[in-house]
Formats: C-alpha cells, sequence, structure tokens
C-alpha cells in the first residue's frame, strides 16, 4: 500500500528518532529527531551548534540534506548567538523565521521577523520590523544586510538612527559598529534637541557625534540660518567648521551666540 510521505512524517513525530522507510524511486531517507543538540563544522572548520526543543527533521533526499530545526531554536556561528522559532539549513544557508534575534559580543543586538544567514560569507539579510542596537544607539528599518565579520550593516529603504537626543533619517545608509562611524545618504534629516540639519550626505561618528558634511548642507536652530557645502558640526559643543560656506542669516539682528562659526580656508 502507498503511503504519503508528508503523512508518515507527522505519525513518526509521536514515535521519536527513526529513519522512513525510502520512496518508491530510491532516494534517501528522511530522519525525525527530538530534542537536537549538535555541533558541527562549516566548510572554514568553525564550529556551528544547533539546539532545537522541539523537534529536527533531516531529508537527505537532496544534495546539501536539508535540516528543519521547530522549537526555541538555538544556533552559534563564529562569535554570534542566533534565536528563532523555526530554521531551516541547506549547506552554509540558514533561514530563520518568527522572533528572529541575533546577539554579537554582548554589545550588537539585532531583532527581525525573518533573517538568512550564510555561515561562508558571515552575511545576514534581515527582514520585517528590524531593530539594531549597540550601546546607546539604535536603529530602526525593514530590511537590513549585516555583515558580523566586518560589524557592518547596510540598508537601502529608509532608516532611522536614535542616539540621546538626536536622531537620523535617511534613504540608505552603512554603518560600521567596530569604527562607530554611520555614513548616511539620500535626503538626510538630522533633528536634535535644539537643532535642525538637511543634507544628501553625511558622515557620523557615533561617539564623538561629529558630523562631516559630505554634501551641500543646510543647518536651522532658532533665528539661526546656516548654509555650505562642506564642513563640520559637532552636536554635542554646537560648533560648526564650514568650508566653501554660502551665507549665515538670522532672522534677527543678535549675536551670534547660539552657533561658534570658525571660518576656514579651501584646503
Amino acid at each position: 500500500m502507498m503511503y504519503n510521505t508528508y503523512y508518515i512524517i507527522i505519525l513518526f513525530f509521536f514515535i521519536g528518532e527513526i529513519a522512513l522507510p525510502s520512496t518508491l524511486s530510491g532516494q534517501t531517507k528522511v530522519l525525525v529527531r527530538q530534542n537536537i543538540n549538535n555541533t558541527r563544522k562549516d566548510s572554514s572548520g568553525k564550529k556551528f551548534t544547533l539546539h532545537a526543543e522541539d523537534n529536527q527533521i533531516i531529508d537527505a533526499r537532496v544534495s546539501p540534506p536539508i535540516q528543519y530545526l521547530n522549537g526555541n531554536v538555538k544556533v552559534f556561528h563564529s562569535g554570534t548567538f542566533m534565536y528563532c522559532d523555526t530554521a531551516i539549513i541547506r549547506g552554509p544557508i540558514l533561514r530563520m523565521r518568527h522572533h528572529v534575534a541575533m546577539l554579537q559580543n554582548d554589545t550588537i543586538l539585532l531583532f527581525a521577523d525573518s533573517m538568512v544567514y550564510n555561515s561562508d560569507s558571515l552575511v545576514a539579510y534581515l527582514y520585517g520590523d528590524i531593530v539594531m542596537k549597540n550601546g546607546k544607539k539604535t536603529l530602526y528599518t525593514t530590511k537590513l544586510k549585516y555583515n558580523s565579520g566586518t560589524k557592518t550593516a547596510e540598508y537601502n529603504q529608509n532608516a532611522l538612527l536614535e542616539q540621546d537626543s538626536t536622531s537620523v533619517v535617511s534613504q540608505k545608509g552603512v554603518y560600521n559598529v567596530e569604527k562607530r562611524l554611520v555614513i548616511f545618504k539620500e535626503n538626510v534629516l538630522v533633528n536634535g534637541s535644539d537643532f535642525t540639519l538637511v543634507t544628501d550626505s553625511l558622515g557620523f561618528q557615533t561617539e564623538t557625534q561629529m558630523s562631516t558634511f559630505l554634501a551641500p548642507t543646510r543647518i536651522t536652530r532658532d533665528t539661526v540660518n546656516i548654509y555650505a557645502e562642506s564642513g563640520w558640526f559637532d552636536i554635542d559643543d554646537k560648533r560648526v567648521i564650514l568650508f566653501r560656506m554660502h551665507n549665515i542669516r538670522q532672522d534677527q539682528q543678535e549675536p551670534l551666540r547660539i552657533l561658534s562659526i570658525m571660518m576656514a580656508k579651501k584646503i
């Protein structure tokens, strides 16, 4: 009597670890295991540790085999911990879904709805409601590429970075956590506690909060309106160093006490 393979798999969930009979075409078996804890090595020899509280299904009818992990899945690889509800592994590719979290060096934490991770390149693609935390800095977006080897995050579908009382919105960006540097690109808007900065390209040092103008930039603070093609802005000290400045305008005739302006010669 011929049985549907799917019905057989469901039946053996209750039996425990068992190998299913070969299919009629003579292909390799499907294996079901309960409460998995194992370690294997990737192509470079690094340890790949897996845990699944419910079960694991190994489908060896294809090459490389496919592993299905279910229930409180925990993965450790190359210094990075990854968590989710369900996961699929085939070769170097790990696909994670539902309540996805990634923790690296106890300082970088990412949350997402789903993720695809390549254990060879150490690159992860995250999707959904994404939150990336590193100290006081929090990044929000819906699609993110993260390289755990270089600790670099990239996005191209709008993101919001918050740090203390400053927030930055941009359409594209590259965040190098190790260098503490973010490059914001296209439609960049910086909102501070008492200023607004608008530009199309901006470099931002997260440690010193020093912004580097990489495109024409306008800064507004109370009655002061500044436009320059290049320069620096110290967000903490509210000090501006300007190159190729076009104008500084005050709506009221008051001393320029709000910003300390340093004029720099063109170099």
